[in-house]
């Protein structure tokens, strides 16, 4: 029998350990392609489901069996839908602005009505010292005007009643009197006019008188 040298038992330990290393790499690349291929089937299966899902979301009514449709739908409602965006955004920065303005506004007008309150109850002061004074003063100045009001004197006239020559019994007694046509006289004064004939008649009384002197031895 032949006997094999350390060196050969050696490479025939390594021959072996590597045909061994290389099934084992065999066996194990075989489940790893396995379980890549599952992989992308799950993924496969999940997109399906999502496009699906999508598909029903955007149009329900509509059955969208390609995913190139649903994709172009969803593009242009996502361009939509950021128009829409942008318009909303520049419509609430206008509402904004009219906030501000409107908020500026109410304050001033809220100063405005609190400066006329004051005002109005500085002039209902005013108003009620007025009148209170008026009225403190009224009683004072009647007592004055009539102090300062002279008084003139007094003059009594009797009233002269004109006699009646009958009774009261004769007057009931007797018919009533027509009424009188002739009128009452009235008394005359001397006017200035009327003051030549007494300037006559006094020449004519002293020349007579003179004449009456001269007659006499």
């Amino acid at each position: 029998m032949v006997t094999k040298s350390p060196s050969s038992v050696a490479n025939d330990a390594d021959i072996t350990a590597e045909k061994g290393s290389t099934v084992k790499k065999r066996s194990m690349r075989v489940p790893t392609k396995e379980h890549k291929a599952k992989r992308e089937k799950m993924k496969r299966s999940h997109m399906n489901e999502l496009f699906l899902e999508l598909g029903h979301a955007i149009e329900p009514s509509q059955q969208n069996n390609g995913k190139a449709c649903i994709l172009n739908t969803t593009t242009r409602l996502l361009r939509d839908l950021t128009v829409q965006l942008e318009a909303l955004k520049k419509e609430n920065a206008v509402l904004l602005a009219e906030s501000r303005y409107v908020t500026v506004e109410t304050d001033e007008l809220r100063d405005e009505n609190s400066m006329l309150e004051v005002e109005i109850e500085r002039l209902q002061d005013e108003l009620r010292e007025k009148t209170h004074s008026s009225d403190s003063d009224q009683p004072t100045s009647r007592s004055t005007q009539m102090q300062d009001q002279p008084i003139g004197p007094l003059y009594v006239i009797p009233i002269q009643q004109e006699p009646h020559p009958f009774t009261d019994a004769e007057n009931t007694s007797a018919p009533p009197n027509p009424p009188s046509i002739v009128s009452r006289p009235h008394p005359r004064y001397p006017s200035p006019s009327d003051s030549w004939p007494l300037e006559l008649l006094s020449k004519h009384q002293t020349a007579a008188h003179e004449g009456s002197n001269a007659s006499k031895p």
